[in-house]
């Protein structure tokens, strides 16, 4: 066909931390700042027996750099966080 379609890899979790940033945040042998955090999203959802349930998934999250020395000192447990990035499947 001759067209090279590239794929889209794009997602957005908004949800909470569950650590503050100085717990999540080092420097990589490289030199390079890195911040590595978790943020819990809830879902709600109805039983066959009309009751809610509620679940928890675990997103685990890099930031790198400058943006990573940056954010570590706003990053406090429990607050709300909406991030926009892409996905690297590692497990």
């Amino acid at each position: 066909m001759g067209v090279n379609m590239t794929d889209i890899n794009n997602v957005t979790i908004i949800g909470r931390l569950t650590k503050d940033g100085s717990e999540c945040f080092k420097y990589l042998p490289t030199g390079t700042a890195c911040l590595n955090f978790s943020i819990a999203v809830n879902e709600t959802y109805k039983t066959k027996d009309n009751k809610y349930e509620e679940f928890t998934n675990f997103f685990e999250c890099s930031l790198f750099g400058k943006s990573a020395e940056t954010l570590k000192d706003y990053f406090r447990k429990g607050n709300r966080i909406a991030v926009v990035g892409s996905l690297k499947q590692s497990t």
